[in-house]
């Protein structure tokens, strides 16, 4: 087993060495084939330069016996040609000469003019940019010049910052014949809007110049009259840039927006505003959010206080930045920043006009500079753009007076050459064109030779590539054979003592063989012996019943068996009933017996596994009792942050009661024993009106989406909401009724539906006529006693 063993660690190392010898002799072999072909395409190329060489040498010599033949051919021709026909003959050999020179200066021209166009329209793309970027200037410096106006217009007055015509407008409203519904209009709001930190003037346009230049109304009949009077006035315009005019529909509900704030955490674009109207404010707040909005003078500072926030917990967050950014941040998603649209309309929170009208020029400047800049650029760039169009009109004369003096030379050629024709004898012709043939040949010829000995040093570079490698291959390998030879030596000891060994263990296996013979003699023998046994047990057994072993002698067992029958056969004289009438009794009874103790563990195995189903149906339910929990207590929580309320479900399973606790803002922390600040919930009843109408129906909504129950009734369900927490108790529901698939829900409310947005596919509003109420005297005669 060790010579063995031995051995096989010798073949596998040397298994191990053919595998690296194996590689290196495939890349010999394949460097060998690739030597072979570069050898045999080297000398291919060898053969076809000798070959070429050969034939160019035949062409230059037969095309110097051609030329001493049309040599001779033409002195005997002169001496026999006319006067008219040598003077043709020179004639076209000059025009031949010229129509050469005129092929080859055409392609030159025709290259030179494209050139020429190239750059042409180059310097036309040039002067286009500096045309639209001087345009672009110059409506930077209209743009400038009209806010420059503006400002000066509004020093005087601030209500010409939000736009102008606004005297006319407000003289409009102001009319007593003009019925207000709502009342009055407020506007502009950003007339009772003033900002605190002048680091956020830039930013504070950008988010609310649009609502502050706009105004605001109480009815809907309101807004059209509104917009029917600005219409009206042709000099109003909006100071926010834009024609669109902004009118916003409010309640006139002066809600706690405090609740909602979260200045509390960071300073909000509320904090940095001083308003000077209660509506102005919820309507900035409904409209913006002012009072979430959080500001911050970077956008480095915003992700800093961006991820504290969100470290403690908040569910999300909003700022904007002093340089005109929006960041925003939600758990799970991420965070990321915007650029503000830039403000294109007044100034509205100047506070120093004059600084900002000499910013106005200064920058005015500048750009006027620019486009002194542009039209110097335009005046030379225009400059040498004509010269560039007077070089592609010379150019493109040059060549088509080339082509034309090409068409002329060909045309006059072949009339010299019909004139020179018309000769006595045409041999020489033949003998020009048979010189032209083997000229054309020998061109061909002299190019594949040309390009044989260009591509004659790359094929030896790879020859000797492939030979240096194919040796080297050969070196790597011939360093295997000792190694080889000195592993092949050690298999073969190895296998002498093996074959040794082998001989040894022949004769131990002969000798073992002759053991193993006898010993399975033995063994039949014995299993003779304890079959012979088994069969008089089984005798026995037939005979006296149950084996019984015992340490008794037969003697003693015989004795013991005739006191047993004489006990027996007195029994039955006594009994009056023998043995073998009470056998068969005894074993039906035995036989109940059996069946019924069969039966009673069916019994128990039954019971068992429903018990057992009982306690996995009890886990599974009470799985789903808590998921179905955990769900309702998660979505009651999402609804109440619609409103930045705060919440929580206390399910009691075991006591069968379902707790609601609510936290409102304004008393939302209490301290400990320690110190630390904990939450602070009210139990319902002491919830206002409206937040127990809102807790209700965020309540409902959590609960009706663990029931499958297809149709939802709700009514009377805003009657104790306010226009703010009814607008987003009305969202909560439509949304909610939208994301149920295969559900219809039905909201009923004796209110009017004004200020929630119940519109969009899938939804249908039925509102029912008024009741008619007549309240008439009923006809009874009047009663009298006797």
């Amino acid at each position: 087993m060790r010579l063995q063993t031995k051995q096989n660690r010798l073949r596998m190392n040397s298994n191990l060495w053919r595998p690296t010898k194996l590689p290196l002799e495939q890349k010999k072999e394949s460097a060998k084939t690739k030597l072979g072909q570069a050898q045999t395409i080297l000398r291919q190329a060898n053969t076809d330069i000798t070959k070429t060489e050969r034939t160019i040498a035949a062409e230059k010599k037969s095309i110097a016996q051609l030329e001493q033949e049309i040599a001779k051919k033409q002195a005997e021709l002169n001496q026999a040609e006319t006067d008219a026909q040598r003077d043709a003959r020179l004639s076209l050999k000059r025009h031949q000469d010229l129509l050469k020179r005129l092929q080859e200066d055409a392609p030159r021209k025709l290259k030179a003019l494209e050139t020429l166009q190239a750059q042409g329209q180059v310097i036309d793309r040039e002067v286009d940019d500096l045309v639209v970027k001087k345009g672009s200037v110059e409506q930077n410096i209209r743009n400038i010049e009209d806010r420059i106006k503006r400002l000066r217009e509004q020093s005087g007055d601030r209500l010409n910052l939000f736009g102008t015509g606004l005297d006319r407008v407000r003289q409009a409203i102001d009319h007593p014949r003009q019925p207000w519904k709502g009342g009055k209009p407020i506007g502009p709001l950003g007339m009772y809007v003033n900002l605190e930190d002048p680091m956020y003037r830039k930013v504070a346009c950008s988010v609310l110049g649009t609502t502050l230049c706009g105004f605001a109304v109480k009815h809907p009949d309101d807004k059209v009259q509104l917009l029917s009077i600005l219409q009206n006035v042709r000099e109003y315009k909006p100071g926010s840039g834009s024609n669109t005019k902004s009118i916003i529909t409010y309640s006139g509900d002066r809600f706690d927006y405090s609740r909602g704030s979260l200045n509390h955490l960071a300073p909000t674009l509320l904090s940095k505003l001083r308003i000077e109207d209660e509506d102005v404010l919820r309507i900035l707040v409904n409209q913006h959010r002012i009072e979430r909005l959080f500001v911050a003078p970077s956008v480095k500072v915003a992700n800093e206080k961006t991820d504290e926030m969100m470290a403690r917990g908040l569910p999300g967050a909003e700022f904007v930045t002093a340089d005109c950014y929006r960041t925003t941040a939600n758990q799970g998603k991420g965070k990321g920043s915007t650029p503000l649209e830039d403000w294109r309309g007044s100034p509205l929170f100047s506070k120093n006009m004059a600084v900002e009208i000499a910013d106005l020029e200064q920058k005015r400047g500048a750009e006027v500079a620019s486009v002194e800049q542009y039209d110097r650029d335009f005046k030379d760039a225009k400059a040498r753009q004509n010269a560039k169009r007077t070089e592609i009109a010379d150019m493109q004369k040059e060549h088509s007076r080339a082509r034309v003096g090409i068409q002329s030379a060909e045309k006059t050629i072949h009339r010299l050459e019909s004139q020179i024709e018309e000769r006595p004898d045409d041999a020489i012709g033949g003998l020009e064109m048979a010189r032209q043939e083997h000229e054309r040949v020998l061109k061909a010829r002299e190019d594949d030779l040309k390009s044989f000995q260009a591509d004659l040093p790359g094929y030896e570079e790879t020859i000797q590539k492939l030979s240096n490698e194919f040796e080297d291959l050969g070196r790597q390998i011939a360093e295997f054979i000792p190694e080889t030879q000195k592993r092949q030596d050690a298999v073969n000891i190895v296998k002498e003592a093996q074959t040794k060994a082998r001989n040894e263990m022949r004769q131990h296996r002969e000798s073992h063989a002759n053991f193993r013979t006898r010993l399975q003699e033995r063994e039949d023998d014995r299993d003779r012996a304890a079959a012979e046994l088994k069969d008089w047990e089984v005798q026995a057994q037939r005979i006296e019943g149950d084996r019984v072993n015992s340490r008794r002698t037969i003697e003693q067992i015989k004795k013991e068996k005739e006191a047993t029958e004489k006990a027996r056969i007195e029994a039955e004289k006594r009994q009056g009933v023998s043995l073998e009438e009470i056998m068969p009794r005894y074993q039906k009874a035995k036989d109940e017996l059996a069946e019924l103790k069969r039966q009673l563990a069916n019994f128990r195995s039954v019971a068992n596994q429903v018990k057992q189903m009982f306690r996995t149906r009890m886990r599974w339910w009470e799985l789903q009792r808590n998921s179905i929990a955990i769900r309702a207590r998660t979505l009651f929580i999402v609804n109440l942050h619609k409103r930045n309320l705060e919440g929580k479900l206390l399910f009691e399973h075991k006591k069968k009661k379902l707790g609601v606790r609510i936290q409102t803002t304004g008393i939302t922390k209490k301290r400990d024993a320690g110190g630390a600040e904990e939450a602070r919930f009210k139990v319902p009843k002491n919830l206002s009106g409206g937040e127990r109408s809102f807790s209700t129906v965020s309540l409902l909504l959590s609960l009706w989406d663990t029931a499958s129950c297809p149709i939802r009734c709700l009514d009377e369900w805003d009657v104790f909401l306010d226009a703010g927490n009814r607008g987003v108790a009305a969202k909560m529901l439509v949304e909610g009724a939208k994301e149920s698939q295969g559900k219809q829900f039905i909201l009923i409310t004796p209110l009017d539906l004004h200020g929630v947005k119940c519109d969009g596919p899938g939804n249908k509003q039925i509102r029912l006529d008024d009741p008619v109420r007549n309240q008439a005297t009923l006809s009874f005669a009047p009663q009298t006693a006797d």
